[in-house]
């Protein structure tokens, strides 16, 4: 039982690893597109590359926080 539980943890951990860090990779694309781009976006579209950014980033903050209260 405590192995299986340990393993358990370990997936969760794992899981909870590879969304936090695909999150990241993600906002950090959203940035650099609005730092590259801004330029040659039309307002509309730099208001829904912004919004979806910012619900990323706000997403990834719970999904951190959530890992931090599964592996403390």
């Amino acid at each position: 039982m405590i192995f299986k539980a340990k393993l358990i943890d370990k997936d969760r951990e794992d899981i909870l690893n590879t969304i936090e860090y695909k999150e990241f990779v993600t906002i950090k694309s959203y940035k650099e597109t609005l730092e590259n781009n801004f330029d040659y976006l039309t307002t509309e579209l730099l208001i829904i590359v912004k919004s979806q950014q910012i619900l990323l980033t706000a997403h990834h903050a719970k999904v951190k926080k959530l890992g931090d209260l599964i592996l403390s």
